[in-house]
């Protein structure tokens, strides 16, 4: 008798820890990672040198170690929107408020002149990372010659800041650029002492594929330097990527750029200067040059910290 009881004794505790795992396993901070209708799926996990911060990605949101950043594209369950679901950043912009201007300082849109209005910006309801909306950034086919058109928010920022971060997630489209024509996606602006605004840093698309520039205010403070251009990775056409760039200004400064978690540039030590009394400014959109082509891009879940 007393072997029998033993023996239901061990069973009834084997059972225990195999259902007490399964719980565990199935948790949601079980794997570093949940999808937005709280089930776990694989993740990979990204990293800035500059920083030492990381991202784990997962099949349907992203969680920022650094900030503390969850996303979620799922739209299921009855999730919360983006940007309530992550407070505490510089700037959250999800586009789901009805307004595209929600937060940012200003909108940097082109009057067009004669050539017309070729680059313009929506909110799109019909395609998005979360639900209900991003921004559509749209150019049609023009000659501008040697012009530029632009429709981009921006945001400025302390002249005292020593860096940023920025997090989104973007859709790229498939036009094909000839010659000098280069479409930019973000930009962070430097004005110096001549009030001549210039890109500190651009990343967008050329005839020969997506690139990022970093251009440092010149030695004596009156213009921008010497720049130098990366060739940076490519986001899909049609899907969203989520993009994350992390910048350190300065001489020596650093640019981390990640499309989808992989390091497309990892710059540790570069020229990023702009002095620490000169505006600064962060923008998203389109700035489009020269031979301009039909392309449709989207932005969503954009987080901007300033440091």
């Amino acid at each position: 008798m007393t072997r029998l009881r033993l023996i239901v004794v061990a069973l009834l505790l084997v059972t225990g820890c195999e259902v007490f795992f399964a719980i565990k396993e199935s948790s949601p901070g079980g794997t570093g990672g949940t999808s937005g209708t709280g089930t776990s799926s694989a993740s990979t996990t990204t990293g800035s040198s500059s920083t030492g911060s990381g991202a784990v990605s997962t099949g349907s949101g992203t969680v920022s170690a650094s900030s503390g950043t969850t996303s979620s594209s799922s739209g299921t369950g009855g999730a919360q929107a983006f940007c309530v679901a992550n407070p505490g950043h510089t700037l959250c912009a999800d586009f789901d408020e009805h307004s595209i201007m929600a937060g940012w300082s200003s909108q940097d849109q082109s009057a067009g002149g004669d050539a017309g209005v070729h680059v313009t910006s929506a909110l799109d309801t019909g395609n998005y990372a979360s639900p209900p909306a991003s921004l559509a950034v749209t150019s049609t086919t023009a000659d501008l010659g040697t012009s530029c058109q632009s429709s981009r928010l921006i945001l400025d920022f302390p002249d005292t800041a020593t860096g940023l971060g920025i997090d989104f997630d973007f859709s790229g489209c498939g036009g094909v650029l000839t010659g000098n024509s280069a479409v930019l996606f973000l930009n962070v602006d430097c004005t110096p002492d001549d009030g001549g605004t210039f890109g500190l840093v651009k990343w967008g698309l050329h005839a020969g594929g997506y690139q990022l520039d970093l251009t440092p205010l010149a030695a004596n403070g009156a213009g921008p330097g010497a720049p130098a251009t990366l060739l940076a990775g490519t986001p899909a056409a049609g899907g969203f990527s989520h993009v994350h760039l992390d910048l350190v200004f300065g001489d020596p400064g650093s640019a981390v750029l990640t499309v989808e978690g992989l390091p497309t540039v990892d710059a540790g030590s570069v020229d990023l200067a702009c002095a620490s009394n000169h505006s600064k400014a962060v923008g998203i959109g389109m700035l489009a040059c020269d031979q301009l082509v039909d392309c449709t891009v989207h932005f969503d879940n954009v987080l901007i910290d300033i440091h």
